[in-house]
């Protein structure tokens, strides 16, 4: 049985269960607005997972097996199938994922007593190559891709500290180093993180009851305050619009707006989709797919028009509800949708088992 533990900065989920036979409910769609449908499983990752494009429009994705085994698969758009690579050279969890400029894939994160190690995957070879040590250890940091090429890297903890960590560095690919950057203003104990269309790169999150902002400037390489996100809560995701706002969404009550130019934040139309570890996808360069609700119950999922800030539902997710999942936009203008955990039966006394799931869908949007 998996033994769930939460706290504000981490999620673990510890052992492995087969596959739930508990179905989700009937599927309801709304034709204006798109349709779920199934894919291939993945072949042996489950549960949580990065997944990230490659540059010919297939999707590597990175997980732990059911033995907890560290693994890498690639999707094939065009014939739906999944296939095992290389597995990746340590044993990680709270791991990040960035595309490179060259077609690689950089992976960091750490292990139970922290790492300073990180990879790359290469697509054209299948391929790990051990990549520079950070400058120190970490796990559960965020990462975002500038836009010259490097990859900030910045917060999560020290194990065996759980304390958020306020440092920052920088990782350039062109001479494979880690070079350490301005700290943030306030070390945020769960947070993400998106590069916006000036190419700073915004950060949001915090604790129960102070969500904030900072905004990293590469150039200057220092940190400032963005903003309070008053009323929000954590779990949420970060989605850069195509005019250039940005768009935190999930969680509990969060559903807001950044203006970069003002550096401040309000809040917009309430989704329907109300559960944290959701995963939203700009889809149709307009309009955010926000997809995966509570663990056990609801598999719905819902669309939101930046242009008149509303919200319409769509069909409901064909496999079991999720959370902890990735999405990733494929070429074609549909999402995929990966993994996560589902909660069901049996229970005792209202706790559920959580279930990791190997699971795949696809989002095609309506026109």
């Amino acid at each position: 049985m998996y033994a769930r533990v939460r706290n504000p900065r981490f999620f673990v989920l510890i052992a492995a269960l087969p596959t739930c036979i508990v179905l989700a409910g009937p599927n309801t769609a709304w034709a204006q607005n798109g349709t779920w449908s199934s894919t291939a499983d993945l072949t042996v990752i489950q549960g949580q997972n990065t997944a990230t494009k490659l540059q010919d429009g297939r999707v590597l994705v990175v997980g732990q097996d059911r033995f907890g085994h560290m693994a890498a698969e690639i999707y094939d758009p065009a014939s739906a199938t999944w296939t095992l690579q290389a597995n990746p050279i340590r044993q990680r969890y709270g791991f990040t994922a960035t595309p490179l400029p060259d077609g690689r894939v950089l992976i960091v994160g750490g292990d139970a007593f922290g790492s300073n190690t990180s990879e790359a995957f290469d697509p054209s070879s299948g391929t790990w190559t051990a990549t520079a040590n950070l400058n120190g250890p970490r796990v559960n940091g965020r990462v975002a891709a500038l836009a010259d090429g490097r990859v900030l890297l910045a917060g999560g903890a020290r194990p065996p500290s759980v304390d958020p960590l306020q440092d920052a560095e920088i990782y350039n690919p062109a001479n494979d180093t880690w070079t350490v950057t301005g700290s943030m203003v306030v070390a945020l104990p769960w947070f993400t993180m998106a590069t916006l269309q000036d190419g700073t790169v915004l950060a949001a999150g915090g604790g129960y009851d102070n969500i904030t902002s900072e905004v990293y400037d590469p150039i200057a390489g220092t940190w400032s305050q963005g903003g309070d996100v008053a009323g929000a809560n954590q779990g949420f995701t970060l989605t850069v619009l195509a005019d250039g706002r940005a768009f935190a969404v999930g969680g509990t009550g969060t559903h807001h707006l950044y203006d970069p130019v003002s550096r401040t934040w309000r809040v917009t139309a309430a989704p329907g989709v109300t559960a944290p570890y959701t995963t939203s996808t700009l889809v149709q360069k307009s309009t955010v797919l926000l997809a995966g609700t509570d663990y056990c119950c609801s598999a719905s999922s819902a669309v939101f028009d930046p242009s008149s800030e509303t919200w319409q539902l769509t069909g409901n997710m064909v496999q079991r509800p999720r959370q902890h999942h990735s999405a990733v936009l494929l070429n074609d203008g549909t999402v995929l949708s990966v993994g996560g955990y589902y909660e069901g039966p049996p229970c005792d006394e209202g706790t559920c088992t959580v279930y990791a799931l190997k699971s795949a869908e696809v989002f095609t949007p309506q026109g």
